[in-house]
């Protein structure tokens, strides 16, 4: 058993989809905080988009944080000083390492820019539809209740989207979390697909075609699960074989 990579993969399908429910709600929540703020602060239209940009993205982080964050505060203390003592002396007994298969490799540091410069693009490119579709319905059922520019409402998604991927794929590679990079990519790239199949031909208005929405939403929600669910088995088949081997 390689022990670093299992406790790097971290969480289960359990654990993510509760991390995704709670970020989903602390979005819709910054989205209305966005509104608040720009309309009570009358902000210009590029201060609106901004604004909206950094509460959405600082609310879906932390709501995605959310449960590690609890659970940190909870286990603090002498637990967390007893287990941080044993996983240090762990660390310096070559023997340990070496029996459960971990080896100490250091990248140089080309190596550990090229991962991140392959990984954090990569991300923000994949957020870029996801961003836009999670922000249509928002702007569709809270947007009008501001008096915010358009821009704010409905295209800080093409911004929001690409941070919080770009981010979320930098974390992942600090992790070691390869299982969960592959997933993602393959569900957002399913989401980018829906969004080209779907949405361009419909020439879709939020506002006035509420049933396209729902309808390219749907298509959209079913090709990124449909495409995570296959990149994960990939990604599992390659590694049993490498396993094997």
């Amino acid at each position: 058993m390689n022990l670093e990579k299992k406790i790097g993969e971290g969480g289960n399908a359990r654990q993510t989809a509760i991390d995704l429910g709670i970020s989903t709600l602390a979005t819709v929540g910054a989205y209305n905080l966005a509104g608040f703020v720009s309309t009570m602060g009358g902000l210009s239209s590029p201060e609106n988009i901004w604004t909206t940009v950094g509460i959405m993205a600082t609310g879906s982080i932390l709501g995605y944080k959310a449960r590690s964050i609890f659970n940190r505060i909870k286990n603090s203390g002498k637990r967390r000083v007893a287990r941080q003592g044993a996983l240090t002396e762990m660390s310096q007994d070559q023997e340990f390492l070496e029996r459960q298969d971990i080896e100490r490799k250091k990248l140089g540091i080309g190596k550990t820019i090229a991962k991140y410069a392959l990984t954090i693009p990569a991300g923000g490119a994949l957020g870029y539809y996801a961003g836009i579709m999670g922000i249509i319905p928002l702007c569709v059922y809270f947007g009008n209740g501001y008096h915010w520019g358009e821009a704010a409402a409905l295209e800080s998604g093409q911004i929001t989207g690409p941070l919080i991927g770009a981010y979320a794929f930098a974390e992942m590679t600090a992790k070691k979390q390869y299982k969960r990079i592959v997933t993602t990519a393959s569900a957002l790239a399913g989401v980018a697909a829906g969004y080209i199949a779907s949405v361009k031909p419909f020439d879709l208005n939020p506002i006035q075609n509420e049933g396209e929405l729902w309808t390219a939403l749907g298509i959209c929600a079913t090709a990124g699960l449909v495409a995570g669910t296959i990149g994960n088995k990939i990604y599992k088949k390659i590694q049993s074989r490498k396993f094997h081997n």
